[in-house]
């Protein structure tokens, strides 16, 4: 259990400073999540440039949304950036919004 704050936003953090791998070890469930069955930054990556129709994931986090836990992917393509939400135990597209 860590002290001041919880896991996610420790991964939060260190995602903003950089893009080394990060593993997490838990005994605890949080909101009743399989942390085991969670997808992967390169997985997530993957539906979300075949979601888009083409580009390069740029940047991943980890997002709340109405009570559930979803990647959201930013994907830079020629002309545009696009966000995708992916839900992060089913794989399933969200949503997409063109910026």
């Amino acid at each position: 259990m860590l002290p001041v704050c919880d896991g996610i936003t420790v991964a939060r953090r260190i995602r903003r400073l950089s893009d080394v791998p990060i593993i997490m070890i838990t005994a605890k469930t949080h909101n009743g999540l399989d942390w085991f069955a969670l997808l992967s930054i390169e997985a997530v990556s993957k539906i979300a440039v075949n979601a888009t129709g083409s580009g390069e994931a740029v940047e991943c986090s980890l997002d709340k949304n109405d009570g559930s836990m979803l990647w959201e992917v930013t994907v830079k393509s020629y002309r545009s950036q696009t966000a995708v939400k992916i839900n992060i135990q089913t794989s399933e597209v969200i949503e997409i919004e063109l910026d």
